[in-house]
């Protein structure tokens, strides 16, 4: 399956040719025949009904107004989830959809113990009465570029790994575009990047699953929309980008990871 049949819809104007012709045939791991979920006398066990999908993704802003935007039967669980999240005032932030800070602490402190196994890590969008991921042509970096095992031995891996790093800066600075476009302060969108990829807690106000309207009102204060507008405006501002545009926003070192992951990709 090529690259581009994997990623998010959205990028496919963005990318280079040469990134979207790569298309390695991965036969060992695969969503649909998890490998690790076969054997569990091995080391490495998941759970057959978890899989690798104990992980709670960051959606970014304009991903999130994707998903809500798409008039599509099998997003129809993942617009619900995200609308529930929205409602709950569950870690719905203009820079996008945040897994709760207890969560990620927990996840961050003992994933080598729990991934695979934890349900309570499972991910939100997993599509339970299916057994598959809910948002699969909008799923994030990790769950794109994470292979337990890849048939092209270690090169196969790092070439996964390195397009997970290049699709996780990209969705940084998209998000960010996003923002800055919508009249967001540099600091102020700092100050929200401390909500991602949490290992300690911040204070005891703040370490909740939920956060209260009082909370919200102060993270989405002077933001005239609504939160599912907002994300949905987020859409259409990246979806109106082009390709020499999306180079100046990615700059050097997204340009960088560019090459690195077609030069891995073409040995494969």
């Amino acid at each position: 399956m090529k690259i581009g049949a994997q990623l998010p819809p959205l990028y496919l104007s963005l990318l280079p040719p040469s990134l979207k012709k790569i298309h390695p045939e991965e036969k060992l791991a695969t969503c649909d025949r998890c490998l690790l979920s076969q054997n569990p006398k091995k080391a490495k066990f998941y759970a057959p009904h978890l899989k690798c999908c104990t992980y709670h993704p960051f959606l970014p802003n304009y991903i999130v107004g994707a998903i809500l935007s798409e008039d599509q039967q099998e997003l129809k669980g993942a617009q619900q989830v995200l609308r529930s999240k929205m409602d709950r005032c569950e870690y719905a932030l203009p820079l996008g959809m945040v897994a709760p800070l207890p969560l990620q602490v927990e996840y961050n402190n003992y994933r080598d113990l729990g991934f695979g196994l934890h349900e309570d890590w499972l991910c939100p969008y997993f599509d339970r009465e299916h057994h598959r991921c809910g948002i699969w042509r909008w799923r994030g970096a990790v769950c794109t570029g994470f292979y337990c095992a890849s048939s092209y031995g270690s090169s196969g891996l790092e070439f996964w790994k390195s397009l997970e790093n290049y699709i996780s800066f990209i969705e940084m600075s998209l998000m960010e575009e996003a923002l800055n476009q919508m009249n967001f302060s540099p600091r102020r969108v700092v100050d929200m990047i401390d909500f991602l990829n949490r290992s300690e807690p911040l204070s005891k106000e703040w370490n909740r699953r939920e956060l209260t309207r009082a909370q919200m009102g102060i993270i989405w204060e002077g933001v005239s929309y609504t939160p599912e507008n907002f994300y949905k405006k987020c859409f259409q501002i990246i979806k109106k980008l082009n390709r020499r545009t999306f180079l100046e926003i990615i700059g050097e070192k997204g340009q960088e990871l560019e090459a690195q992951v077609v030069k891995k990709g073409l040995t494969l």
